[in-house]
């Protein structure tokens, strides 16, 4: 991602989504500069007409962003608390 390689590149501070910076903030390359600070969660919802009529490939899509996502909060959860400012 551009706004990640800027700001590993020391040009600013930015407010990005965890799941954009993890790794660079677990390589010590990012901080987090307000630990304390959250955003208001956002949903994230997939439409579709019925369910049981769902292809195969579309079930398994809805399935890995489900996973994908619960991975994030608990990753978050464990950082929670974690940078700079106290």
């Amino acid at each position: 991602m551009t706004l990640v390689r800027w700001l590993t590149a020391g040009v600013g501070v930015a407010y990005v989504p965890l799941m954009w910076a993890i790794e660079e903030i677990n390589r010590g390359e990012l901080e987090i500069l307000l630990p304390s600070y959250q955003s208001d969660p956002r949903p994230v919802y997939a439409l579709y007409t019925e369910k049981d009529k769902l292809p195969l490939k579309v079930q398994v899509c809805i399935n890995y962003l489900t996973e994908y996502f619960v991975g994030v909060a608990k990753i978050y959860q464990g950082m929670h608390g974690r940078g700079i400012a106290r």
